[in-house]
Formats: C-alpha cells, structure tokens, sequence
C-alpha cells in the first residue's frame, strides 16, 4: 500500500515537473521571438495570429494570450 501511494506521488511529481518545464520553454520562445523551440525535451510550437498567440505541445493547444 505504501509504494504503490509512492508511486502514485512520484508520477504526479513528473507530471508537475513536466508541466512547469512546457511553460518555461513556451515563456522562453515567446520572449526570444521563435515559431518553434525545443528545449530539455520539451518542443514548443507558438503561433501568432493578430493580437492572439497560441502554443502548442506536441499538436495540442496548451495556452492562448489575447494581447490588449
């Protein structure tokens, strides 16, 4: 019962780490003003339209800025 509860948290862990390192490297693109940018594993797709910016991982819409 423990390890398993172990396990469990370990890969909410990875999951959270993963996710902190997407947004990291879709901050990172933004800012340095890339289309695409793979970085520790992590390939980032940003994709301007008007004043909107979405960002994909992996072909999967993670976030979209509407800019003011």
């Amino acid at each position: 019962l423990i390890l398993g509860e172990l396990d469990k948290n370990r890969k909410h862990m990875e999951l959270n780490l993963h996710k902190q390192e997407v947004l990291n490297v879709a901050t990172m693109a933004v800012q340095i003003n890339q289309d695409s940018l793979s970085l520790n594993g992590v390939h980032i797709q940003v994709v301007r339209k008007g004043g909107q910016i979405h960002i994909y991982e992996a072909g999967k819409k993670i976030m979209q800025v509407i800019k003011d």
